[in-house]
């Protein structure tokens, strides 16, 4: 079978990946036992019998979709040049880490997902080329002979803040672009020196000044592996998951914006970079509003966050029949049914605004549709449905809570009914969400405590630790103080002495390292 080492040009045609490998499948077939049968024709005929002839012409047909299955497989090698011209072997695994975070493993987050929902290259080879130049020529010569691997990488920094990047598709320039941050301002800023508490005179002559850490080749590689993954999306028709994206740079800052910006203002200026650079990016669009309004506190606000999401759960990209949409939409249903809590919480209906009734009559039916979905079998096997399972609990249970306080006026009983239903299916998953260790969990669970007025009757253990867990960043310390369904928290004697409400002046003063602050969550918080 030598018709494989042809260097087949398959990159010129646009296969789904399960097209491709079907094609390869049956070539192998077809090459396989044509090859069988005309040594058996040899061996038992003769070569006097033309029969071996045809045998042969089959075999020889297979290598051809086989040639092109290997031409087009999912196989990508990453080379990452320095800005002085050596391998970097770190940079090259860093990129491949973040293409497989794009488009090999499934998103996290219970409310906006931290990446595209991809898993169309699970299973794709992804590795770091040789560096040497002997092994990077052989490597050249290979792909040239044989399609070993089809997509080659090149990465080249150029300064902090610039990087060239070429895409090829066995040997085919398929886009070549620079990487430049200074296009989204936010991300090419140099890294600031923190504020750290005066050392002593002994601390300063023995301790070092240390090395801040500079995020934005990080930045860049992010960028890098955006463009890779939609490269390979629009080579292979298309990846479920990706929700409109098209361009590189607006999948890279979504991976940004998502897991590296802990503040609500840095992440919104990322997410706007995102949807400016491709405003069909439906993810991007997500991360916006969230970022904008998810800890507002004015009701008038999260009744536009709420009707955003409405709106969003309404347009046609989200009645996709797949599994990865239906992902989405659970986690969009999620954040609506938060959205209205927190806008009940905030304050009293104003004139123009909808009722209190008509409020929980959108979160009843939100919650109704979400057990739906999450009662299928397909989405309950998903890794993330048991966050989400605890999540819709939570929020069902004190929407039904907060029904059975509000008068009974037109629609509300609809709302009740629905409510009580979805509380009905969904009783395990609150018990469950009680005694949840996940940041995300432990803190809803603490909102629905205090708004339910549980939290004076619980053993303050079993409120403090739910606390502890989601004050080790400024801003979410302060958001405690902040969040509208906390007032009943808020009024507890031990909590007001242990954890004072923060002031400008003590969170923007030099402190001394305390507990070490936790990384950016899989969705925001309250």
């Amino acid at each position: 079978m030598l018709l494989p080492a042809i260097p087949w040009r398959a990159g010129r045609y646009k296969w789904s990946v399960t097209g491709l490998r079907v094609l390869g499948g049956i070539g192998a077939a077809l090459g396989i036992l044509g090859a069988g049968l005309a040594v058996w024709a040899v061996t038992t005929l003769g070569l006097a019998h033309l029969v071996w002839v045809a045998f042969l012409s089959v075999a020889i047909a297979g290598t051809l979709p086989f040639a092109m299955y290997l031409a087009g497989r999912t196989r990508i090698a990453v080379k990452v040049l320095t800005a002085e011209g050596t391998s970097d072997s770190i940079g090259a695994a860093e990129i491949v880490a973040a293409i497989s975070d794009i488009a090999a493993t499934e998103a996290g987050g219970i409310e906006i997902p931290d990446a595209p929902d991809v898993e169309a290259l699970k299973g794709a080879v992804l590795e770091e080329a040789p560096g040497g130049k002997l092994l990077s020529g052989a490597l050249t010569a290979l792909q040239g002979l044989f399609g070993l691997v089809p997509w080659q990488i090149v990465f080249a920094q150029l300064d902090d803040t610039r990087a060239s990047l070429t895409i090829r598709r066995n040997g085919r320039v398929v886009k070549a672009t620079t990487l430049d941050l200074n296009d989204f301002p936010p991300l090419a800023a140099a890294p600031k020196e923190p504020p750290v508490a005066p050392k002593t005179d002994a601390e300063a002559k023995t301790d070092e000044k240390p090395k801040i850490p500079d995020p934005r080749l990080e930045y860049l590689r992010k960028l890098a592996a955006g463009h890779v993954v939609t490269a390979v999306a629009d080579q292979n028709a298309g990846f479920s998951g990706l929700f409109g994206a098209t361009q590189g740079n607006a999948v890279g800052l979504y991976q940004i914006g998502a897991r590296l910006y802990p503040k609500d203002d840095e992440s919104f200026a990322i997410f706007t970079g995102a949807l400016r650079d491709d405003p069909n990016y439906h993810l991007a669009e997500l991360g916006v509003m969230n970022a904008r309004f998810r800890r507002s506190t004015s009701r008038a606000e999260l009744e536009t966050f709420a009707g955003f999401l409405g709106r969003f759960l309404d347009s046609p990209h989200q009645n996709e029949n797949t599994d990865r949409s239906r992902i989405l939409r659970l986690r969009t249903l999620n954040l609506k049914i938060v959205a209205i809590r927190n806008a009940l919480a905030a304050g009293p209906a104003s004139v123009d605004g909808p009722t209190n009734s008509a409020l929980l009559t959108a979160g009843a039916q939100a919650a109704v549709e979400g057990i739906g979905i999450l009662k299928r079998k397909e989405i309950a096997a998903r890794p993330i449905a048991p966050l989400l399972e605890m999540a819709f609990a939570i929020s069902i249970a004190l929407l039904t809570h907060l029904e059975g306080k509000q008068t009974k006026k037109e629609g509300t009983e609809q709302a009740a009914e629905g409510a009580c239903v979805a509380l009905a299916s969904s009783k395990d998953w609150l018990e469950r969400a009680r005694f949840s260790v996940s940041p995300d969990i432990a803190y809803d669970y603490l909102c629905y405590l205090s708004r339910t007025s549980q939290v004076e009757n619980q053993p303050r253990v079993d409120i403090e630790w739910r606390v502890q867990m989601n004050i080790l960043q400024p801003e979410d310390a302060a958001y405690l103080w902040n969040d509208p369904e906390l007032k009943e928290l808020r009024k507890l004697e031990w909590f007001k002495k242990g954890y004072p409400k923060p002031t400008e002046d003590t969170e923007t003063k030099p402190q001394a390292a305390t507990k070490p602050a936790r990384a950016k969550t899989t969705s925001q918080k309250k």
